[in-house]
């Protein structure tokens, strides 16, 4: 295990055939770089679900 200066927890990309868990940054100190780092992330999951030929129909934390 390793101690973060954060939380790291986990959202889902789920639909039929798809359920993909990804992680989320909670409780930074600055908000507006936690948000962008979890963009960056949804950004990225969502780009490597597309790769594999599947769409994404909604998510959920």
């Amino acid at each position: 295990m390793f101690n973060l200066p954060v939380t790291v927890q986990s959202g889902r990309f789920t639909g039929p055939g798809l359920n993909v868990a990804y992680p989320v940054i909670a409780d930074m100190p600055d908000r507006a770089v936690q948000n962008r780092i979890n963009r960056m992330i949804v950004t990225e999951v969502n780009l490597l679900i597309r790769r594999q030929g599947s769409p994404i129909i909604r998510t959920r934390k």
